[in-house]
């Protein structure tokens, strides 16, 4: 098991598709709340709700695939997630 220590999305190019969601394939806002990331930025995320902290703190076995859902078709914007985690502090099963 992993445990996520920080969530940074910089932001290049302002996304125009309204709220952008970082979670896995199993639920998009796995991890954060949904974002608008409409202005080029750094962009600190942290989890908002209970679950949310309790997933940065376990993420599971196996590890989780961060998907990023960039909002309604159409849209456009780019950006680089970055993830800081500590692997196996949970007993590395």
């Amino acid at each position: 098991y992993s445990q996520i220590l920080s969530m940074t999305f910089y932001v290049n190019t302002a996304f125009t598709s309204g709220a952008v969601s970082i979670g896995d394939t199993t639920s998009p806002t796995q991890y954060t709340a949904t974002n608008a990331f409409a202005t080029a930025a750094f962009v600190p995320l942290t989890p908002t709700t209970a679950a949310q902290f309790t997933n940065w703190l376990d993420v599971g076995y196996p590890d989780s695939q961060i998907v990023i859902a960039g909002g309604t078709a159409g849209g456009t914007g780019t950006g680089v997630l970055v993830v800081e985690y500590f692997q196996g502090p949970n007993g590395n099963t």
